[in-house]
Parts: C-alpha cells; structure tokens; sequence
C-alpha cells in the first residue's frame, strides 16, 4: 500500500521562513509576519523533537508525546543523546522566550493597558503607547534571531543524535508497507 509521509517541521519552518522575509518587506506588515514567523518557529521545533522523539523513544507516539511540555521534551531528548542544554546562552536562550510567545499566543486574551499597569510600551507613530510583553518581540531583527535559533537547535539534535534526519525543505515523500 502507498502512503505519504508529512515531515510538519520541516513545513513549520518553511512557513517561518516565509513569514521572515514577508516581515523585512516595507509594503508588508512587520508586526503581524514577524509574530507569524514567531509562531510556526515554535511549531517547528516542536514538530521537530516530536520527530525526533519517536526515533529515540518506543514510548513517545502513545505517552510522551501528548503529555510533557516542549522544554521537556527538550531535556529528555537532550539526555538521551548526551546534550547539554544551557538556557542562559544561545541558542537555547530563545527556546524558553519562543515558547512563552507561542503560549501568550495560544492563550490571548483582549486587554486594556495603561501608564499605570504597563511595563513595555511601542513607539507607534511618533508616541510611545502601552503594549503587551509579547509586542516587543514582534519585530523582524527579533524573528530572525529567535527562528535562527529555533533551527539551529534542530541542527545541533540532528548532529548529536546521529539519527538519518530529512533535508530542510523536504516537506514529505511516498512510502510503500
């Protein structure tokens, strides 16, 4: 029987990527593509450790996958293939930040900000307003170090792992049983 194979991080990353470059373009909105580029970044690496994962660990499909968090799944993948994660430097200083974003993301609510509750403000025009913590990260220098990142971790499991990984950009391929 043929079938096809999806390999969805490879699909997240190719999405963040898009939405990076959308977010350098003046006739395009930085905002809204740099948090786009945010959001399949972290969709990637997920995707990315739950590939991963599944080849390091027979209990992960049934158990593991569903129920431990992304940073978790990072510190079990990491200890099995001997690497050291060290959250205080990069690349895995953006892996907490990117997850928080994706978080805040998933879980937003309206909010009504002011001088008196805010603690992060935007220059709109030529004002400085209120924002939210994750506005700050919405900016294309801010995307592209974080989804650097995002994919240079996956480099670095990839290497250390040993394990056969597929290409960056190779989205799926037909298998036969």
């Amino acid at each position: 029987m043929k079938k096809r194979r999806i390999y969805s991080y490879n699909i997240h990353f190719n999405a963040a990527e898009y939405y990076l470059e959308l977010s350098k373009d003046k006739d395009q909105s930085e905002e809204m593509n740099s948090t786009s580029c945010l959001v399949f970044a972290a969709f990637g690496i997920e995707a990315f450790l739950n590939h991963v994962g599944e080849q390091l660990f027979s209990s992960w499909k049934d158990h593991l996958k569903k129920s431990l968090s992304p940073e978790a799944k990072l510190h079990l993948v990491a200890e099995r293939i001997g690497l050291r994660v060290d959250f205080g430097k990069r690349p895995f200083q953006s892996f907490r930040t990117l997850f928080r974003f994706r978080g805040a993301m998933a879980h937003s609510a309206t909010e009504d900000l002011s001088d008196e509750n805010a603690k992060h403000y935007l220059k709109l025009g030529n004002q400085s307003w209120p924002a939210a913590k994750w506005e700050k990260l919405c900016t294309s220098k801010i995307a592209e170090e974080i989804s650097y990142d995002a994919e240079t971790i996956m480099d670095i499991i990839g290497k250390k792992s040993g394990l056969n990984l597929i290409p960056k950009g190779f989205r799926s391929e037909f298998t036969q049983d």
